[in-house]
């Protein structure tokens, strides 16, 4: 994107944001877990332009902590609460559904067992 797109872009939504409350320049990132609501974002604390080799480029800043990729540990830990909230998303529907108290614990046990079995989250590399 060129500066010229991000500044008609940026003029647009501040023209449509003056009749809402103050709208703040954030620069989305995975924190490497699951959340609720709003997406995670950084707010925006400088801009400014490269120099030198880095002539023709603009750097949007977003403070500390800097934004970094998720960590394999990290990930482990995401993937493992997306498990969780798997489950227990079946175990819900299970116990919303139609089926016999005794078909809803069995689908319930299933669920469980499902979970509590070790998985293995990443390959190993050859």
């Amino acid at each position: 994107m060129s500066v010229a797109e991000a500044s008609e872009r940026l003029a647009a939504i501040a023209a449509r944001a003056r009749a809402r409350r103050e709208t703040r320049l954030v620069v989305p990132f995975d924190p490497g877990f699951a959340s609720v609501g709003g997406t995670p974002a950084k707010n925006v604390v400088s801009i400014h332009e490269g120099f030198d080799w880095d002539a023709g480029k603009v750097f949007i800043e977003v403070g500390t902590p800097r934004l970094f990729a998720p960590t394999d540990a990290q990930e482990r830990l995401r993937k493992t609460l997306e498990r969780a909230q798997n489950t227990i998303a079946c175990i819900g529907f299970a116990l919303r559904s139609r089926a016999s108290a005794d078909g809803k614990l069995r689908i319930v046990k299933h669920h469980f067992d499902e979970y509590a079995k070790p998985v293995k989250l990443f390959q190993d590399p050859a």
